[in-house]
């Protein structure tokens, strides 16, 4: 194979691999069965398709001495390759807690009010210790969703407005456009149809006449020939 088309291959395939696909589940403890897992998986997906933010859900069997849910979500959303609006729901089942962390796209992507009443109505959700860890990660992590899913039908009907009101402007704006390019055209036009007049030199024909009665360049009558 010759060394270019090897090059132009690997050139393809590389970014393919080293770009995983997406886990919206990453449950190793077996905290969710099969069913609720594959459920979930689809709830997420759907959800990440409808409104642009990535939800991803993780179970943990224990954490290190000293480290809290919060942090612990937190570093598992940093650890992840995905950028732009993320929240990562973590549950860990020893001790049956739930920790939730936001990017900072997404605290900026809805007004700051209502993602702390988000978060609040979650983990209050997920504060019922009687609960069991897949029963607590599926009601917070649906609660959450729907949530946020209201927060983004609001921002679509607030961006609607603005996006009507910018196609008359922009509109206006090419049109404004438009009629420079013709003014500036029939301008130019002018300019040069002056520049050519003022170019422009006319000379008298150069005729031999005679003299008359002694005088150089006297008067001469051309009578036109009788038909």
């Amino acid at each position: 194979m010759p060394p270019r088309l090897l090059s132009l291959l690997l050139a393809l395939t590389l970014p393919a691999l080293a770009e995983p696909p997406l886990t919206y589940v990453n449950d190793t403890t077996r905290a969710l069965d099969d069913t609720t897992q594959r459920t979930l998986e689809q709830e997420l997906t759907q959800f990440h398709r409808d409104t642009g933010v990535l939800l991803t859900v993780q179970a943990v069997s224990y954490l290190d001495p000293g480290v809290t849910m919060r942090t612990a979500a937190r570093q598992a959303r940093l650890a992840t390759a995905s950028s732009g609006p993320v929240a990562i729901i973590m549950v860990d089942r020893g001790k049956n807690g739930l920790g939730i962390s936001h990017s900072p796209e997404l605290w900026q992507r809805y007004p700051l009010p209502d993602m702390v009443e988000v978060l609040r109505h979650s983990l209050s959700e997920a504060s019922d210790e009687t609960l069991p860890s897949q029963e607590k990660l599926l009601a917070t992590a649906r609660l959450w969703m729907a949530e946020v899913r209201a927060l983004e039908s609001q921002r679509q009907l607030s961006l609607a407005p603005f996006q009507k009101k910018e196609t008359p402007l922009l509109l206006g704006f090419l049109s404004i456009l438009a009629l420079g390019g013709i003014t500036g055209l029939r301008l130019a036009t002018q300019k040069r149809f002056r520049v050519g007049l003022q170019n422009q030199r006319f000379h008298f024909p150069d005729i031999v006449i005679g003299q008359r009665l002694g005088a150089p360049h006297g008067a001469r009558v051309i009578l036109p020939e009788e038909p």
